[in-house]
């Protein structure tokens, strides 16, 4: 009956908003909205702060229209606009900012309107801003541009190819004969020469710009197809596809003095470039011994610093491999931190197509035994072609000996942090349960120097994940409703929260299936501990179970407030307990959000920076300085960007994204609070037109 009643309610005011509105218009010189403006609101997308905390950049992207990109001086305040601006790059050097300038939207439509080639579609172009000086330099027609992570002297961009020129009309003329020598006669039909087998297709590379961005200098390869810079940017790999087939290989340059270096050439494609940490090593794929057989398999190459030509490291008959397998051009080779292991995929080689094939019939055959749905195996069928195994090469014995690591029945690998130890996961036995049921996997330990394998788990349905120093595994086991590690050196397992006290899963979890943990903050520096979430508060775990204690003092829990830990470094491994952390706050009663700073050295709460009645989020903090970037919204306000200093005293409002808001009517949201048809208190919120006035 309360729910009953409940319902009239609701519908009544409903009414009563839907009669209020043209009132409402009447008294203000508001306009109501409608679906015409929807396209006219913008997002901040690719928000950016550069490491010294001076520069800002975002790019206002309109529902259906042309981006701009904004980059915004904190320090002087002074804004500047780019038409058509987006995916912006910072320097590391903080001297300039790169990015994309998207052709006019209206061009583009029109040309597939008018069904255009691809290749006279508009194209993007690139836009080199120098902070330093305002200057703009614009280049058109640019495929892809990178710049190296840890250095601000060069940029490196890949052009389209020239636009095709329309094929003249000129008439076919008799060759010229020189005096002395005899015109062949036409052969007759029986005479002539069979027709040459169609080459393989091979797309030609296009011409790459390495700019020196301090003197304007610049350096250009032709007919590149793929690139890559070292971190430093002391070296540039790049691979050439030319119609020349003596001109393909794969090279590095040194930008610096301007020297190449061959690493291989010859006919075939060259991919999957890529440097170790250091910059120092170097793998690629090609297929150039085998490139004019009907299938050519790829093989795997290794450079490093001081050699002069690249060495065959894994080919199709590498007795380490399974029998007819070769390296897999579908999986990028990695290298390990220190540089000593070199991984790659390998798969089994395609059999050659019939020349003289039937035609053949689409049928689907499904069984009720097959693993997977028929429908998911279409939507997989092309990652299928593409799957392959993980090896490793182990680059510093003499032999360079290889082992296989992932197979046919452990398809997929996890390596740790340095890649010196693997995780095998194997879902094969349960592929038909899950279509219905849980994730199951069995988890093994893979040595990658012998590839034998331990069983750690069994049909377990949730992740299980290193420590940074692959000391540990941790695992959530929903179960027994506890997190769990598992120490590698003697494989005991350890309890490390069913004894706390709090949940460590969702309290308020209301679907038939087990509640999923809170999550994990991450783990403290030399795999000491790692940070666990209850429901509120932030937990110091040791992994072996000897010791816990609440980080945050209980203070979430006795104040209502879910603290979470920030990461501002995307390749932070470890967190530091030497330097305070900061953390978020949500209040689950009354929805006020803010940020607090923890000093885990000392045994206290953490320190209120900033709480409002509004929604704080997308933390950012420059990676060299105290400046921190953030946005602020409600139901009203859109979440625009706003910047502080450590302490969040002065927050300053940095973008208008969308003032034409200002022009129509809203809205207002109240939070309320009611009781269900069980008589439970819940709560939700209640939307109010502009202007709403509860006594009429």
């Amino acid at each position: 009956m309360r729910g009953n009643n409940f319902k009239k309610k609701w519908l009544g005011l409903w009414v009563i908003v839907l009669l209020f509105i043209p009132l409402t218009y009447a008294q203000t010189a508001k306009k109501p909205i409608s679906y015409e403006v929807y396209d006219s609101w913008k997002s901040i997308q690719g928000t950016k702060i550069s490491s010294d905390g001076r520069f800002v950049v975002y790019s206002l992207v309109p529902g259906e229209g042309d981006a701009e990109l904004v980059v915004l001086d904190l320090q002087s305040g002074q804004e500047k606009r780019y038409p058509r601006g987006k995916e912006a790059v910072i320097t590391a050097d903080n001297k300039f900012v790169l990015y994309t300038i998207s052709p006019p939207k209206a061009e583009v439509d029109k040309a597939k309107k008018e069904k255009k080639k691809p290749e006279e579609q508009p194209k993007n172009g690139l836009g080199i801003i120098n902070l330093k000086s305002g200057e703009l330099t614009t280049v058109d027609r640019v495929k892809s541009f990178k710049v190296p992570e840890d250095s601000g002297q060069y940029v490196a961009y890949l052009l389209e190819p020239p636009p095709a020129k329309e094929a003249e009309k000129i008439e076919k003329k008799e060759p010229e004969v020189k005096a002395g020598e005899k015109k062949e006669p036409e052969p007759k039909p029986a005479e002539k020469k069979e027709e040459k087998k169609p080459e393989k297709k091979k797309e030609p590379g296009s011409e790459l710009i390495i700019l020196d961005l301090e003197t304007n200098k610049t350096i250009s390869v032709l007919r590149v197809s793929e690139y890559t810079w070292t971190k430093d940017g002391r070296y540039l790999a790049y691979s050439v596809s030319s119609e020349k087939p003596e001109e393909d290989g794969a090279f590095i340059l040194q930008p610096a003095s301007g020297k190449t270096l061959a690493l291989l050439k010859g006919q075939g494609h060259y991919v999957k470039l890529t440097f170790d940490e250091k910059g120092q090593n170097l793998a690629f794929l090609s297929d150039r011994n085998d490139y004019k057989e009907k299938v050519s398999p790829y093989r795997l190459y290794y450079w490093q610093e001081k050699m002069t030509e690249a060495s065959e490291i894994a080919a199709p008959k590498t007795p380490a491999l399974p029998a007819k397998n070769a390296p897999s051009e579908n999986r990028e080779p990695l290298f390990s931190k220190d540089g000593s292991l070199l991984f790659f995929g390998y798969a089994p080689i395609p059999e050659p197509e019939p020349e003289e094939a039937p035609e053949l019939v689409k049928v689907d055959i499904w069984s009720w035994t097959d693993p997977e749905l028929q429908s998911m195996q279409k939507v997989q069928a092309e990652d299928e072609k593409k799957k392959n195994y993980l090896a490793v090469c182990h680059l510093n014995t003499k032999e360079r000996k290889i082992v296989v690591l992932g197979s046919e029945d452990l398809p997929e690998i996890r390596l740790s942090d340095d890649s010196h130890k693997a995780l095998g996961i194997n879902d094969l036995p349960y592929r038909q349960l899950i279509s219905w049921d849980r994730d199951y996997a069995d988890y093994f330990l893979v040595d990658i120097n012998s590839g034998k394998r331990t069983r750690v788990l069994e049909k377990f349905p949730n992740s299980v994940s290193f420590s940074p120093d692959a000391n540990y595994l941790i695992f959530y086991d929903d179960s027994i409703q506890a997190w769990f590690s598992y120490r590698l050196s003697d494989g005991k397992k350890f309890d490390l929260t069913s004894k706390l006290g709090p949940k460590f899963y969702r309290e308020e979890w209301d679907t038939p299936n087990e509640p999923p943990a809170y999550g994990l903050a991450g783990w403290t520096e030399n795999d000491a501990s790692m940070l666990i979430y209850d429901r509120y508060d932030i937990w110091e775990v040791k992994p072996d179970g000897s010791s816990a204690k609440v980080l945050t003092q209980k203070f979430g829990r006795e104040t209502n407030l879910v603290l979470r830990y920030q990461k501002f470094d995307p390749e932070e491994k470890a967190i530091s307990l030497k330097k305070p952390l900061i953390l978020s706050a949500f209040n689950e009663k009354t929805k006020a959000t803010g940020f607090y700073r923890l000093d885990p050295a000392k045994s206290q709460p953490p320190d209120r920076l900033i709480y409002l009645d509004r929604m704080l989020g997308s933390l950012q903090k420059a990676k060299k300085a105290e400046t921190y970037l953030f946005t602020i919204q409600t139901f009203e306000e859109f979440p625009d960007l706003w910047t502080s200093g450590p302490d969040f005293k002065n927050i300053k409002k940095i973008s208008q994204a969308n003032p034409q808001q200002a022009e129509y009517l809203w809205g207002k949201a109240e939070l309320i609070t009611y009781l269900n048809a069980d008589g439970k208190e819940l709560q939700a919120v209640l939307i109010k037109p502009e202007n709403f006035d509860p006594n009429q």
